[in-house]
């Protein structure tokens, strides 16, 4: 959704993440803000709770705007039930799996003892 038109900054980045966890009908909607590096994923287990035990309602997590400068992509497919728990920790585990076993790292482990 459209957030505050910064000057300077481009349009894209103008937005604000809405994580949404139950009925579109709900009369009431009740808005989670995470602070500092907490993203809208945090509050999913709670969001799902809220809405189970109650009628009516709807939650609302906000993404942090700094998201937006965050290569989203795998987090997207996940929110939006194409990719599994394990597909997701297997695709952004990947390039840290392919760092830790490079020559240099496996060399560097012995420098802790």
């Amino acid at each position: 959704m459209d957030g505050f038109a910064a000057p300077g900054t481009p349009a894209r980045y103008n937005k604000v993440g809405i994580l949404k966890v139950g009925p579109g009908s709900a009369k009431n909607v009740l808005v989670l803000e995470p602070g500092t590096s907490a993203g809208s994923t945090y509050f999913v287990p709670l969001a799902k709770w809220i809405v189970s035990k109650t009628s009516g309602w709807q939650v609302w997590s906000v993404e942090r705007r700094e998201n937006l400068l965050e290569d989203q992509s795998e987090l997207n497919l996940y929110k939006q039930h194409k990719v599994t728990t394990a597909q997701l920790f297997r695709n952004l585990s990947r390039p840290l799996r392919q760092v830790l076993t490079t020559t240099s790292v496996r060399r560097s482990r012995w420098w802790a003892c």
